[in-house]
Parts: C-alpha cells; sequence; structure tokens
C-alpha cells in the first residue's frame, strides 16, 4: 500500500505541523483535491516527496536542500540552495540564481540536506 502524506502550513498562526495533515492511501475513494479543499482554508498544503535527506529528514515541496560541496554536474553547482517544489510532472529543485529555468530534478541522492523551508527560513533563498 502507497500512502500520500501532505504536511501544512498555518497561514494566520504562522506554524508548520510537520505531522501529516492528510494522509491518503491507495484506493482511497476521494480525489486529492476533494480532500484539501474540505480542509481549513489557511492552510497551506506541502507533498512528501518519498525522499529523505543525508540525515533521514523527510524531504516535502517547499523545502529548502543545500547541494554538498563536492558536487558540481548537470546544472547543480556545488554547496547551491535549491527549493524543493512540483513541476513539470515531479518534484524539481528550483534554482535561485534563475528565476525561468525549471530546476534539476529533485533524485534519490543521500547527500542532500534539508536545510530549512521556504515558510519559516525564507531568508536561505536569498
Amino acid at each position: 500500500m502507497r500512502e500520500i502524506k501532505f504536511r501544512s502550513w498555518n497561514k494566520d498562526s504562522k506554524e508548520m505541523n510537520e505531522e501529516p495533515s492528510v494522509v491518503i492511501s491507495d484506493g482511497a475513494d476521494m480525489e486529492i483535491n476533494e480532500i484539501i479543499k474540505q480542509s481549513q482554508e489557511d492552510l497551506i498544503y506541502m507533498q512528501y516527496t518519498v525522499l529523505k535527506d543525508k540525515n533521514g529528514v523527510e524531504i516535502y515541496e517547499g523545502d529548502i536542500v543545500k547541494i554538498p560541496n563536492d558536487y558540481d554536474i548537470s546544472g547543480m553547482l556545488a554547496g547551491e540552495v535549491k527549493e524543493v517544489y512540483f513541476g513539470y510532472g515531479g518534484f524539481r529543485l528550483k534554482s535561485i540564481y534563475n528565476k525561468n529555468s525549471k530546476g534539476n530534478w529533485l533524485e534519490n541522492r543521500e547527500d542532500i540536506e534539508v536545510i530549512g523551508n521556504i515558510y519559516e527560513n525564507p531568508e536561505l533563498l536569498r
């Protein structure tokens, strides 16, 4: 059985709910969008990518990750900081230097590190 998990950011209280807010199992009767619509409007949902960083931390949409210092291939620079987002059919790493870029695919790599998220740590993307 596969589960699709979401955590949530509360826009009013400015707090991250790290426990999955919505968990959908295969064969669920409702569409994901319907479940989210029925939830509170003051929440922003971020989907779990099913990947973990080098410290075993689950990687979600909206997370900010750091590329390892010894990495320099496929358009990713060593030590670069990127935002995880969903687009173009999968989870990607958005470049903070080139806003027009689609970014790199988020791959199952055990050497990237989650260093924050776009709601609690926006300064990491500057």
